[in-house]
């Protein structure tokens, strides 16, 4: 049925959503404390993560939206504010 809303599906669709988020943020973490300009590249973080390219994509839009990156073309580089939620993502972890 269109339009229907079923509880458990978007519930459990958001919180693989917010699981690949905190991925992501931490792989490109994780791949940037070496670089000089915090940077990496798109295909690199897809790789360590092991998400869909397409799904890494959509991740890196809204994880921009949040201004916890910025990204021209395939380059995606952290910001401050990025490192700051990283740095508690892991934290939390431990």
């Amino acid at each position: 049925m269109k339009g229907t809303f079923v509880h458990g599906r978007t519930a459990m669709k958001f919180a693989d959503r917010q699981n690949h988020e905190r991925r992501v943020l931490k792989a490109i973490y994780h791949l940037t404390l070496e670089d000089l300009d915090r940077a990496t590249f798109l295909g690199e973080v897809q790789a360590a993560t092991g998400l869909p390219f397409k799904e890494v994509q959509d991740v890196c839009k809204a994880l921009q939206k949040s201004g916890y990156i910025e990204r021209t073309n395939l380059r995606i580089a952290i910001t401050d504010e990025g490192i700051a939620h990283s740095e508690k993502l892991i934290e939390q972890n431990r």
